[in-house]
């Protein structure tokens, strides 16, 4: 099961240039599940895109063998590419088990190149054992690819679960609230695109 804005971004698709905003994912579930604010699992291509919100998982099963994927903005990117995308959601899952766990800030399961992304938040995971992945940008990465010039803020690592791995790199949250900032990137955000015309508040 798939579970976001879209459900699932076929391998010929782009998503460029949506946000979406205040919206409130919450599941009791004991299925496999994939869920993102954007989307739950990716093929395709997500550029220029952001998802605020809160996400809340609450399994109801003791069975270990369930797989459970949650991303602030893609659940799972499992082709294509994700480029200048932010995401500022409160992720909590809590289930009795060890079943097969894997949450990010952005992406929970990245199998695809992230590029200057960002990650906000908070993420609390409530387990009776031990967590599979978890992480501030990504909760598990394929072998060959990876996440370059991606970041989160140091209130997501701050008051997320101490189990919250730190991947990507620690800014700020001031410094990542500072629409300068996105403009020193190596690939510049486009002010077209994004209001970058501040210097504090929240997210672009």
């Amino acid at each position: 099961n798939n579970v976001g804005l879209f459900g699932m971004v076929g391998e010929n698709a782009t998503i460029r240039r949506l946000g979406v905003e205040n919206f409130t994912i919450d599941i009791s579930t004991a299925k496999n599940l994939t869920v993102g604010g954007l989307a739950g699992a990716s093929y395709g291509n997500v550029e220029n895109c952001y998802a605020k919100g809160v996400i809340k998982v609450t399994y109801t099963d003791t069975d270990t063998n369930i797989r459970t994927t949650v991303g602030g903005l893609i659940g799972g990117a499992y082709g294509g590419s994700v480029q200048m995308c932010y995401s500022h959601a409160d992720i909590s899952v809590s289930t009795g088990v060890a079943n097969k766990l894997v949450v990010g800030g952005l992406v929970g399961s990245l199998s695809v190149y992230a590029v200057q992304c960002v990650a906000d938040g908070v993420i609390k995971v409530n387990m009776s054992s031990p967590i599979f992945a978890i992480g501030t940008v990504y909760g598990k990465i394929a072998d060959g690819v990876g996440a370059s010039n991606c970041f989160y803020s140091d209130r997501l690592k701050n008051s997320s679960s101490e189990n919250v791995s730190a991947n990507g790199v620690e800014k700020t949250a001031a410094q990542l609230s500072n629409g300068a900032f996105y403009t020193t990137l190596p690939m510049k955000w486009d002010k077209k695109v994004w209001n970058l015309d501040y210097a504090s508040g929240s997210l672009p």
